[in-house]
């Protein structure tokens, strides 16, 4: 594991996997480099962490349940990464990620993050959430008239209040 890219000094992570046997060699070549972001997946992050920290670097935990997100928060995380069971490859969840980032989110006092197809999903679940108000709101007003729908659409909802400092 060695640095590279077009410039050698801007800051660079590793994906570590604790169930190999190599793992704890991999996380001290990756500290030895100057890694300064690590994921870990699987095996037991808890010696891991402290020593990520002590070499100032970021310990990222990839989970499977808003359960394993609570514990490795106990544990020091700096961010949890919620990976649903249709990620494929190494995946401890049971369910999908439509269900499960949100339950870990409302667990947790840490960022999250997402990415690739749970991003997708993401967006996805937010979309569907716009339909069914859209489908709802269209509903009502053939049932009611647009102006009556309009008008309680328009006390329910509190504009955003912006500010510019």
């Amino acid at each position: 594991m060695q640095r590279s890219g077009p410039d050698p000094n801007r800051p660079f992570g590793a994906n570590i996997d604790l169930s190999l046997t190599a793992g704890p060699a991999s996380r001290d070549v990756a500290l030895g480099e100057g890694v300064s972001v690590v994921s870990t997946v699987w095996g037991n992050p808890a010696p891991v962490i402290k020593r990520l920290h002590d070499a100032r670097a970021r310990a990222l935990r990839t989970v499977g349940s808003a359960a394993s997100a609570r514990r490795v928060v106990d544990l020091g995380v700096d961010a949890v990464v919620a990976q649903g069971a249709q990620a494929g490859g190494h995946v401890r969840s049971r369910i999908g990620t439509e269900v499960l980032t949100p339950s870990v989110v409302d667990a947790l006092p840490v960022p999250g993050a997402i990415s690739g197809a749970a991003l997708n999903v993401a967006v996805l679940i937010c979309s569907r959430e716009i339909a069914c108000i859209l489908v709802n709101l269209m509903r009502r007003a053939g049932e009611h008239g647009v102006e009556p729908v309009l008008t309680a659409y328009a006390a329910a909802v509190v504009p955003p209040v912006l500010t510019v400092s």
